[in-house]
């Protein structure tokens, strides 16, 4: 099992499921045309993901995420239907989203690159007293 925490997502620029997936030991990241990613582990494409463990459906084969929403993002290599209910031989993603904080916080980015790269992002976390839970993301 290999999890991808919020620091080094932040640390490493790890902007989309494509760039975590290339930093993770044992998956393999291959293109069957130049935007879309196919990623393999134990010889078997990926291609059980889940969002705070619950399963998500896609009529695409590959899942595309900004990483912006989550706190760490775990892999589990392996047939694991006993933990996911998906007997699944090549691995299993999970996306655990960030919970709010106690306090408000804010943040935000700005990031450019090569190839047209740009990209600006802003956390915003608050519990409120009412319904006790706010988190937001963009």
């Amino acid at each position: 099992m290999s999890v991808i925490g919020l620091q080094r997502l932040e640390a490493q620029s790890l902007f989309s499921t494509d760039d975590v997936m290339r930093h993770v030991t044992g998956v393999n990241v291959s293109f069957y045309d130049t935007q879309r990613p196919l990623y393999f582990a134990r010889g078997f494409q990926i291609t059980d993901f889940q969002v705070d463990g619950l399963p998500t459906y896609s009529g695409a084969i590959n899942q595309e995420y900004d990483t912006v929403f989550y706190d760490r993002i775990e892999v589990i290599r392996g047939a694991n239907g006993l933990l996911t209910g998906a007997g699944i031989p090549s691995a299993t993603v999970n996306l655990l989203r960030k919970p709010p904080g106690k306090d408000f916080d804010a943040s935000s980015g700005v990031s450019a690159g090569t190839w047209d790269f740009r990209r600006m992002q802003a956390d915003v976390t608050h519990r409120s007293p009412k319904t006790g839970v706010f988190a937001a993301a963009w």
